[in-house]
């Protein structure tokens, strides 16, 4: 059975900070860049996200834990900056968007 849905999917390590080289902004290579539904897991620390809407301004943090299930937000997101919840705990992430 055909979707209509399509995806990318980022995976990796945390940094420990928003600013520098432990930065990470995912940005959609979907229709006009946005979202409709994201995704996000993380394993062996907690992980700190801001989402955007715009690609350019930030929403507030929220912070998703290790033993979380994955978190699904009907969301329409351009943008993504995760850190790890405490310097120099190494969270994993994977983060997914369907558009």
């Amino acid at each position: 059975m055909n979707s209509t849905f399509r995806y990318d999917v980022f995976a990796g390590l945390a940094g420990d900070t928003f600013a520098g080289t432990g930065t990470l902004t995912i940005q959609w290579a979907g229709v006009a860049g946005t979202t409709r539904v994201i995704q996000m897991s993380c394993w062996d620390a907690g992980l700190i996200i801001m989402m955007s809407y715009d690609g350019t301004t930030f929403g507030p943090e929220f912070e998703i834990d290790q033993d979380d299930p994955p978190i699904q937000l009907p969301h329409a997101v351009r943008a993504v900056q995760i850190r790890n919840s405490v310097v120099g705990a190494i969270s994993r992430y994977q983060i997914s968007g369907w558009w």
